[in-house]
């Protein structure tokens, strides 16, 4: 989508309601039925999971796949490369602006995206949905905890594939940074079924 490019200041919502608008230009041109994939990069599957809770899927628009990759789905609060205090991720998040501030749950988009049905049930139409993280530690603005929604506390089943469907990879996580809150979002979006792959 040609709508965010450098204009990724204002917040998941307004990014979101662009994207959401783009789409619908383009699919307007289109005559019969239209599957409906997402690609969205860092902030863009952030977009893109706002975006298709704004859509009335149906026959003639039909959702496909859905994926992210290196997408903060927890937000970046506790979620940082390096451990900071919260009164500093507080203030870089302000310092950041609307996005700074959703990124760093200061407001609830993030929170309202991973928990609420509006939400949750519009990723649960796509047919497939896939989620890419980082395995090694090195992407710096985007951990593999927050871009695979993984929660030391989760109960939900992962599983490696046999070797010749190796897609995805189990990771194990360090106890004791997760919030109630990101594990609520990581429970919630892993009950849609994902398939996710970790990469370097």
């Amino acid at each position: 989508a040609k709508c965010n490019l450098k204009r990724t200041s204002d917040g998941i919502v307004n990014g979101g309601e662009r994207l959401v608008q783009e789409v619908n230009e383009q699919i307007s041109n289109i005559d019969g039925s239209v599957l409906l994939s997402f690609v969205g990069n860092s902030l863009g599957g952030l977009y893109a999971r706002y975006a298709i809770a704004q859509f009335d899927f149906s026959d003639e628009l039909i959702p496909f796949i859905f994926c992210t990759t290196a997408t903060p789905h927890l937000g970046t609060r506790n979620n940082t490369y390096v451990s900071i205090p919260g009164w500093l991720e507080s203030a870089a998040g302000n310092i950041l602006g609307s996005t700074g501030r959703d990124l760093f749950c200061l407001t609830p988009i993030v929170k309202e995206m991973g928990t609420t049905d509006t939400y949750l049930d519009s990723l649960r139409m796509f047919q497939k949905r896939i989620a890419m993280a980082n395995a090694f530690g090195t992407d710096f603005q985007v951990p593999t905890t927050t871009a695979a929604f993984l929660s030391e506390s989760s109960t939900y089943p992962h599983k490696t594939l046999p070797a010749k469907e190796a897609y995805t990879l189990s990771v194990e996580t360090e106890a004791g940074s997760s919030s109630q809150a990101e594990d609520d979002m990581s429970s919630r979006l892993d009950e849609l079924g994902w398939t996710k792959i970790f990469v370097d």
